[in-house]
């Protein structure tokens, strides 16, 4: 053995027998209870949760990568398969970032955000559009952790609740369906308090449920959202398996998990040998789409042809141990390492399967309130003598009333008391209309009152001492003011339009707009809906709410008619002649297609009798389901805003957007896709019966 050799072997050994001296500030007490977050933050080993937390003010933060890789993991070969055997090779990097806080020395708040990135390359047994690498990006928890001390420490009782957030599948946005609850019951047995220390071992055990919903991201029928392939096989179910295992998607379950650690204060540290065991009870039914009979399950997928096979398609229970070891080489810093190894795997229908293997690592720090410098309070009393004040022989006294309408007697709040030439801070009415002055000298006060809506008041009111003198006060409504409207009209190229224009609200008024366009009209307060008409062009309307004393301006440009009518009136349906255009991958209508919205406005408006009316948005089979029906969902409402805008009462509209749920024809081509991509339109009530009848729009 060389020199060197030598010298590496007995620098280990006397870093293996010796304990630390390495912990500088860090007391026994502190060592004692130094607590470091699992792989999803909560405080305890690396799957096993304890019931405790460390001390008050503790805050923990980690970040962790895991690494597995396996061939024939989950598309293996099968016997006969020749030159077509899939081959599959499946890699998975996962990694969390993770904080624990305990605000409360028996409480705990944790979170971790999460990432994962799953390669599966394999032989297609035909051509399809699935990708390689799949990633779940942005997944987060957060949980809350209670537990007591019995014992003198030696034993502890809590539980834990917490929320795991999932994102849809082909976005990053939180998939609420897809939200995981999960509750433990948590006991933690250290062994240190009743040896003295002696013997550094501690037990967790955790009994919880998680209620997972997570494999709905897929949906019920995982074929409309699985890649195709370009003829019949089995890489829509193959698609499926690598899908749900890259996503993480699984099925609620009970869970028990026992995790050991033993605490040694050796190699420069403290570091902790732990060994967990994790075990996994799914509940709910199979997926039948695996599950199901020789017509629709796996027994009808072609690799699965030999009948003495005893596949894993029901299972229920999962297990696995993870062995590490976490090491704490200075005060604070912890690190983490070790391997998942899977004991048994549930079935196909139950949920993905758990990696033979699966290595990890994590680093993080402890921030640790524990032995700073407390700050004592001290309270001073100071006893003082203060001279009596004699008060003067009292001259003062106030006044108080309601303040009311002078016709209807009706209270008036928030009017507006002034006491001018006293230098006092005006007054404002209550609720019911009352008031109470400022202490006032004796004598005569000369008092004024205002309030929107009514004529100023101004009066003359008697304060006499030491006495509270009763004043109402009635206000006369002034009378209605009017505010000025100021129309113009054009068509769509600016040119001015003489059209006719059409007022109703509190007052009816039916006038004409001059050689330039422009019209000005005095009206009553109050809501009005004014209607600009001219032959040949639609119809444009417009909502508005005149205040006294103001002006507005309102502009209407109108579209000039088709020669041929683009909107036709059926006794179920609007048909259009020329479809809703809108931007790329948008729900942004197109200018081109302005037009034929303005015409369903004028129709819908023109016939008041259609009460109801849905619109429907509809896409091709591009891209994902999800991404589609929020799509089209998100192109019917911009229909229905447009119509709005347009002066169509909000309560006659409704949108609907289905996706590629309701394809008119099979997408074989381009034009057959943007024949699917679409906008319709359902009547769905009417005022009165339908007559047949066409109207050109």
């Amino acid at each position: 053995m060389s020199l060197m050799k030598r010298r590496i072997l007995l620098f280990v050994l006397i870093g293996t027998l010796v304990p630390s001296t390495a912990w500088g500030k860090w007391s026994t007490e502190q060592r004692f209870k130094l607590e470091a977050p699992t792989l999803e933050g909560s405080s305890g080993l690396f799957r096993s949760v304890a019931a405790t937390a460390g001390y008050q003010w503790d805050l923990r933060v980690g970040m962790h990568f895991e690494y597995f890789q396996h061939n024939e993991f989950i598309v293996a070969n099968w016997p006969g398969c020749d030159t077509a055997c899939p081959n599959e090779q499946n890699r998975r990097f996962q990694g969390a970032v993770t904080f624990g806080f305990t605000p409360w020395k028996y409480l705990e708040v944790f979170g971790a955000l999460f990432s994962t990135s799953n390669i599966n390359e394999r032989n297609h047994l035909t051509p399809t559009q699935e990708p390689a690498v799949q990633m779940a990006l942005g997944d987060w928890l957060l949980g809350v952790k209670g537990f007591y001390p019995l014992l003198n420490g030696g034993l502890s009782l809590g539980g834990n609740f917490g929320v795991k957030f999932l994102n849809s599948y082909g976005d990053i946005a939180t998939n609420a369906k897809a939200t995981n609850v999960f509750f433990n019951f948590l006991m933690t047995l250290d062994v240190r308090p009743f040896t003295k220390g002696k013997v550094p071992l501690r037990v967790h055990l955790n009994l919880g449920f998680i209620y997972d919903p997570s494999h709905s991201v897929l949906g019920d029928d995982p074929e409309d959202y699985t890649p195709k392939a370009t003829e019949p096989s089995s890489e829509p179910r193959h698609a499926f398996l690598v899908q749900q295992f890259a996503l993480g998607l699984n099925y609620s379950r009970f869970r028990v998990g026992i995790g050991i650690e033993a605490p040694l204060p050796y190699l420069g540290g403290l570091i902790n040998p732990i060994v967990d065991v994790q075990l996994d009870i799914a509940t709910g039914q199979p997926n039948k789409w695996i599950a199901g009979d020789a017509a629709e399950g796996i027994a009808a997928w072609p690799e699965f042809n030999n009948a003495d096979q005893n596949y894993n398609i029901r299972g229920r229970v999962s297990s696995r141990i993870a062995v590490g070891i976490r090491w704490r080489p200075i005060s604070g810093l912890f690190i983490d390492t070790g391997v998942d190894i899977a004991m048994s795997h549930q079935g196909f229908a139950m949920g993905p399967p758990l990696p033979p293997w699966n290595v990890f690592f994590q680093v993080g720090y402890m921030f640790s309130a524990k032995g700073q410098t407390k700050i004592k309070r001290i309270i001073k009393t100071v006893i003082k003598e203060v001279p009596k004040i004699i008060q003067p022989d009292a001259t003062e006294g106030k006044l108080r009333g309601v303040v009311k309408d002078s016709k209807t007697g009706v209270p008036l709040a928030a009017a507006i008391i002034t006491f001018p030439g006293l230098g006092l801070t005006d007054l404002a009415t209550a609720e019911d209309g009352s008031y109470t002055s400022y202490k006032l000298k004796a004598g005569q006060v000369k008092i004024e009152v205002r309030l929107k809506g009514y004529k100023p008041w101004s009066g003359v009111g008697m304060v006499v001492v030491n006495k509270v003198v009763t004043l109402n006060i009635p206000l006369v409504a002034a009378a209605p003011e009017t505010g000025t409207v100021l129309g113009t009209c054009t068509d769509k190229g600016g040119t001015p339009l003489a059209a006719d224009v059409v007022i109703e609200g509190t007052e009816n008024q039916k006038l004409k707009a001059d050689s330039n366009g422009t019209f000005t009209v005095n009206l009553k307060p109050g809501a009005y809906k004014v209607k600009a008409v001219m032959d040949g062009y639609f119809n444009r309307y417009n909502a508005f709410v005149v205040e006294k004393g103001t002006k507005q301006s309102l502009t209407f440009k109108l579209t000039k008619r088709p020669k041929r009518a683009i909107v036709i009136i059926r006794k179920s349906s609007l048909r259009i002649r020329k479809k809703i255009h809108f931007a790329y991958n948008k729900a942004v209508i197109r200018p081109d297609s302005l037009q034929i919205v303005e015409a369903i406005s004028a129709v819908l408006q023109e016939n008041p009798e259609i009460t109801r009316l849905r619109i429907e948005g509809h896409t091709d089979r591009r891209g994902g389901w999800r991404r589609n029906l929020k799509l089209s969902q998100q192109r019917a409402e911009a229909v229905r805003d447009y119509l709005i805008a347009q002066g169509v009462e909000a309560s006659r509209l409704i949108a609907k957007g289905y996706g590629y749920k309701r394809p008119r024809v099979p997408e074989l081509t381009p034009r057959h896709r943007a024949i699917n991509r679409r906008v319709e339109f359902t009547i769905l009530k009417r005022s009165k019966p339908y007559r047949p009848k066409r109207r050109r729009r």
